[in-house]
């Protein structure tokens, strides 16, 4: 190769690995990078992959946002609408591209949203028959702020995630018990980690 033709091809393979980001980049800025330099290889549910995919960068964006805590969180709610591609996951089994909106939800949902047992992937048999979705942070939104995501946000801010995590899975609890369950041995099944979590968060 001409040196000529060996520039050409490093400056199309850079932005594919390039994850440069200023180490004083404010938030907005940060949100910024969230936004993937490179188009979504698939359209979402396509069976066309197997493997996630997300950019360097956008992975750097995410661990440095998730490290400033829950101070950031009002800042983060107002971008919840920003359509940009982030990433894309494989979701039962198909492609799945992620907004960086819906990047942001999964910023907020580190550390406070929290996993009981008992279920077949995301839904369960209730009480009379019913089939249920397991408890997540949009639903407690939802119940709690209607989702008025500034007003969770600001409550969120003079919070650890700790103390967030802890309401969570206290609402969690409660909705799995109006829910009702088939037997004990399911109520078990699906309170047992709550409780057990619920317990190291009192300690």
């Amino acid at each position: 190769f001409s040196q000529r033709r060996t520039n050409e091809l490093q400056a199309e393979v850079f932005p594919l690995h390039d994850e440069t980001i200023p180490v004083d980049a404010k938030v907005e800025e940060l949100i910024d990078f969230l936004a993937s330099p490179i188009a979504a290889k698939y359209p979402s549910n396509d069976a066309g992959s197997s493997v996630s995919y997300e950019h360097p960068r956008v992975a750097k964006a995410r661990a440095m946002l998730i490290e400033k805590g829950t101070g950031i969180y009002p800042q983060l709610v107002k971008y919840m609408s920003d359509d940009r591609y982030s990433c894309s996951k494989i979701r039962d089994p198909y492609w799945h591209n992620i907004t960086v909106g819906e990047t942001l939800v999964e910023i907020i949902a580190i550390g406070i949203e929290f996993d009981g047992g008992g279920y077949r992937g995301t839904w369960r048999r209730a009480a009379g028959g019913r089939t249920i979705p397991k408890p997540k942070l949009y639903m407690y939104w939802n119940d709690k702020y209607k989702n008025d995501y500034p007003l969770f946000a600001a409550y969120a801010a003079k919070h650890s995630k700790n103390e967030l995590m802890k309401e969570f899975i206290q609402w969690a609890i409660k909705t799995e018990k109006d829910a009702g369950f088939l037997n004990q041995k399911q109520e078990r099944e699906v309170l047992s980690n709550y409780e057990k979590q619920l317990a190291e968060l009192e300690k």
